[in-house]
């Protein structure tokens, strides 16, 4: 059966409406969209003007088909340039990435607004595109989250005593949230110790310290090879349990090792010939390209790099360098124009509303002189290579000096992460520099295009309230917008996956309380003019302290509608407020704000992300519309008479369908009066466009109306 869905995703109004047919209902969900380009991801094609795209997350039990039922679209001239002489894309809709995660099949939906036709010099705009999605599904907001967000998800302040084992027979039931898979030559060092201690301490996980050796020969033939350690992962992933994950499997992979000590996966993949990806071995759920597992690497061939690398990421979460570097987010951008607009929203849409102070760089001495002052996290944007960015190259690490204040960075650009090569990577150096340079980087292993990958960062950690690298680039690849799937396997994280990117920002002694758009909500999403709804605020408290009381304060368009005491929250704790709202009548678009202010400001670490604001659309239809009619056949243009003289006109409804016309009445409220059938005979050449139909007039004197056709 059709079910009755709305959902806003952010910046970009999506509503789901059910059909209700006359004569029958189809099986399965139906998607009424209404697209706005604002806040759009975009794909680049070779030959193409870039085509904005919108996504839809679905779950369901297989994959399936989905039907166009109608669009509402005008066309506007276009003046092209491009190469392309054919309408593109050709459809409204297509399906993006398809696959399971964690038990769950995820398909997405990718949404374009706009239909390009180079060679009539005209553009299409679809004002509403409604699908038909058959079979049973529903729409997901964000399946990571929703599938492995548990007790030990957020660090700093965990609710469980930790551990830390070496298991020697790996084909047996453990319990463990966290794996290392350690070589041979390195599974006796302090070094590794002290990491999974410190795991087991700061985020409560039991950790199992793997050597790696055990898994060629107990899941393999003896010898190296990413095919066993994902063998390995299959069967951990199955029969091992997990208590700080929700779903109870295991959750965090780090390999200990560069390429020569512990393999990666390689495949074909073009321009390149081949790619390196660590995304095929945390692909344990299914034959698909989308990853279970939040898998990071230590890219390190001695103890050395190794205890560098611990020491900068232990250092970080200890929070060993006090300031403001930690409240400082840094854009660079390079020669890449398309992205300029897309970091531009980022700064005045993500970071800047979630406080973060941020600095805007295109050069050498820029990108030196702010990495040095401190700051929490860099987004570069622009033409890479292996050995760097248009502006700053690996030579160009030894003049950084940010001790203790190390960035987590992520690049979106060609070859940075290219940490099979030769020589090391950008990304490597970056890692592996000892008090300097980065404590963990996201980025490409081979070339890379434009994707809805850049930025990624900044969504998750100030809209998403994701924390972990590992976490994050999962989110990343979940929320993809792509022309193909291998960029899943392209991008891939060196450095710790349950790194908690937010430590830094945690002031010992203090809350920090905080609210986002993405924390409000309106059930129903999308509300009908004067109908009663209610607003939904998650309050949370992602510092160490207690909050010791706050209240919050909510508006719709500036008018105050509620205040609510909130009582203290304990670190890492989720508060939910739900306020009933009557919707006004006559206006089609509401922002709500939400403020949450502590009883004591001195006592939050950052005051600047306690206000969030959202835009919600309101449905300013009637009672009894929409109407959505059954139109297969030549449906016509719907009429509006009078046609019983009461004064209210009915809807009239023609169509035809094989040998027979049909005329449907409804009344003013949208409910059916009654059906005329007539049989037509063949209608083979027939033209339906021509002249009107039906026609509605006093056809016999006595003053009322009728019907003809």
């Amino acid at each position: 059966m059709s079910r009755k869905l709305s959902f806003k995703a952010p910046l970009v109004l999506l509503l789901f409406l059910s059909t209700v047919s006359a004569f029958g209902e189809p099986e399965g969900l139906i998607l009424d969209i209404k697209p706005e380009i604002d806040g759009a991801s975009y794909i680049h094609r070779t030959g193409y003007p870039p085509i904005p795209v919108l996504s839809i997350l679905l779950e369901m039990e297989r994959n399936p088909r989905i039907e166009l039922l109608s669009s509402d679209e005008v066309e506007r001239p276009y003046p092209s340039t491009f190469k392309q002489g054919v309408p593109y894309p050709h459809s409204p809709f297509r399906k993006g990435l398809y696959g399971s995660f964690r038990g769950r099949r995820i398909l997405q939906i990718q949404i374009f607004p706009l239909r390009f036709d180079p060679s009539m010099g005209k553009i299409t705009v679809f004002r509403r595109i409604k699908l038909l999605v058959k079979g049973e599904a529903k729409v997901l907001k964000g399946p990571y989250i929703d599938t492995v967000e548990g007790p030990g998800k957020l660090a700093g302040a965990p609710k469980l005593s930790g551990e830390v084992f070496y298991p020697t027979e790996l084909a047996r039931e453990y319990e463990a949230d966290y794996l290392m898979i350690v070589p041979r030559t390195l599974i006796g060092s302090e070094t590794v110790k002290k990491l999974a201690e410190w795991r087991a301490a700061y985020d409560g996980f039991t950790v199992a310290v793997v050597n790696a050796s055990y898994i060629y020969s107990q899941f393999g033939d003896g010898y190296p090879s990413p095919k066993w350690i994902r063998s390995f992962l299959k069967y951990a992933y199955y029969n091992w349990r997990a208590r700080s994950i929700a779903d109870g499997r295991i959750g965090y992979v780090l390999l200990v090792g560069d390429v020569e000590l512990i393999p990666t996966y390689r495949r074909e993949y073009s321009p390149d010939g081949d790619m390196a990806s660590d995304n095929y071995l945390a692909r344990v759920d299914g034959d698909d390209p989308v990853p279970d597992l939040a898998i990071g690497r230590f890219p390190v061939k001695t103890e050395g790099e190794l205890k560098w690398i611990v020491d900068k990421t232990i250092n970080y979460e200890s929070n060993s360098v006090k300031g403001d570097w930690a409240n400082r987010a840094l854009i660079v951008t390079g020669s890449v124009e398309e992205l300029h607009d897309v970091a531009r929203r980022a700064v005045d849409r993500v970071l800047k509303p979630a406080g973060f102070d941020v600095k805007w760089v295109k050069s050498w001495d820029g990108i030196v002189s702010e990495i040095n002052r401190g700051c929490l996290i860099v987004e570069y944007a622009g033409h890479g290579w292996e050995d760097g960015w248009e502006q700053f190259k690996t030579s160009s690490i030894s003049a950084l000096n940010n001790r203790g204040m190390y960035p987590v960075i992520s690049s979106l650009s060609c070859s940075t992460a290219k940490f099979d090569a030769p020589q090391d990577s950008f990304a490597e150096v970056m890692v592996k520099a000892k008090e300097k340079g980065a404590v963990a980087f996201l980025g490409a292993s081979r070339t890379a295009y434009i994707s809805d990958f850049g930025f990624s960062l900044s969504k998750a950690i100030s809209q998403e309230h994701i924390f972990k690298t590992g976490d994050i680039l999962l989110y990343a690849k979940m929320n993809l917008i792509s022309d193909s799937p291998d960029d899943l396997d392209l991008y891939n994280l060196l450095g710790d996956p349950a790194l908690d990117v937010y430590a830094p920002r945690r002031v010992r002694g203090k809350c920090d309380l905080v609210v986002s758009s993405s924390d409000i909500s309106v059930v129903p999403e999308n509300p009908r003019q004067d109908h009663e709804a209610v607003i939904k605020v998650n309050l949370r408290n992602i510092g160490v302290s207690p909050s010791y009381g706050s209240t919050l304060e909510l508006r719709v368009d500036g008018r105050i509608i509620a205040t609510r005491s909130i009582p203290s929250l304990e670190s890492l704790q989720v508060y939910t407020v739900t306020v009933p709202w009557r919707v006004p009548v006559g206006i089609g678009e509401v922002t709500i704000y939400a403020a949450i202010m502590p009883n004591s400001i001195d006592h939050d670490a950052y005051p600047q992300n306690n206000v969030a604001f959202k835009s919600v659309q309101i449905s300013l239809e009637k009672e009894g519309f929409p109407i959505t009619w059954d139109a297969s056949g030549v449906p016509m243009a719907p009429i509006i008479e009078d046609l019983d003289g009461d004064g209210r006109g009915e809807i009239i409804l023609g169509k035809i369908s094989n040998s027979k016309a049909y005329i449907d009445v409804l009344d003013s409220n949208g409910r059916f009066l009654w059906r005329r059938e007539i049989n037509v005979g063949r209608t083979s050449g027939w033209n339906p466009y021509v002249g009107p139909f039906p026609a509605v007039g006093d056809i016999n004197g006595d003053g009322l109306k009728e019907v003809a056709f």
